[in-house]
């Protein structure tokens, strides 16, 4: 059944975390007949990891262990959740190809300190965005032009706020909205506020679903999952 069901979730972020979580999430509800749909993840970093991923046609295992129900567990789970994997460098015209999907419904992240950092001459416009926050804008622009439904955003940094501009709450935050703010404050003429103030508009960005670890030396039941493939180096 995965093979079959469309590209819903775009993901940015190709590290463990979403791999061995949300995108093994995704692919226990496919199995379960859900029909959540497939994960196409975008790397902004450095390496290969995109094209790893993309030479094991999205698919990995990973290793559950833990204490369920009083048992110990010790296994080994395929995920297939991913349908393929793309670098924002050489493929960003991709990315922004899935954007005017109407099959896509969820945008997930998970990205470094750095990812989050803009840049002076950065414009909504580039031909390949640098930080994440103009790539989502990008994203948003690119879906809005093609007159699509509004996306659900699903951040899982672990981070106490999302700081676009000195002037952002640092509680968490709507990320579209600021970043409509963001470069709208940035950069007045090139970017008309006609073009910026409809973005936002439905976007719905839901409270991350990683949460900070509890108190050191706590214990209890649980599976803590670990990718095992060969891209986890």
């Amino acid at each position: 059944m995965p093979s079959s069901l469309p590209e819903t979730v775009l993901q940015f972020g190709s590290g463990r975390f979403l791999r061995a979580f949300a995108d093994l999430f995704i692919h226990q509800a496919n199995q379960q007949g859900q029909k959540v749909g497939r994960v196409v993840i975008v790397q902004s970093t450095a390496g290969d990891r995109a094209g790893a991923l993309a030479s094991a046609s999205g698919k990995y295992h990973v290793v559950l262990r833990g204490i369920q129900n009083g048992q110990v567990v010790d296994q080994v789970e395929p995920c297939e959740s991913v349908s393929r994997a793309l670098a924002a460098q050489t493929q960003w015209p991709q990315v922004l190809e899935l954007a005017r999907s109407p099959h896509l419904a969820t945008v997930l992240s998970n990205t470094t300190e750095a990812g989050y950092e803009t840049f002076p001459d950065e414009k909504p416009d580039d031909a390949i965005p640098r930080s994440f926050p103009a790539k989502l804008l990008a994203v948003l622009r690119a879906r809005h032009a093609a007159g699509l439904k509004p996306l659900r955003i699903i951040p899982c940094e672990l981070r106490e706020g999302f700081r676009f501009t000195h002037r952002v709450h640092p509680k968490p935050v709507c990320l579209a909205r600021n970043l409509g703010r963001s470069h709208r404050h940035r950069h007045p003429c090139r970017t008309p506020a006609s073009g910026i103030r409809p973005l936002a508009d439905g976007v719905r960005a839901i409270r991350s679903l990683r949460h900070p670890p509890g108190p050191t030396g706590t214990t209890g039941q649980g599976i803590h999952p670990k990718p095992c493939h060969h891209l986890d180096r």
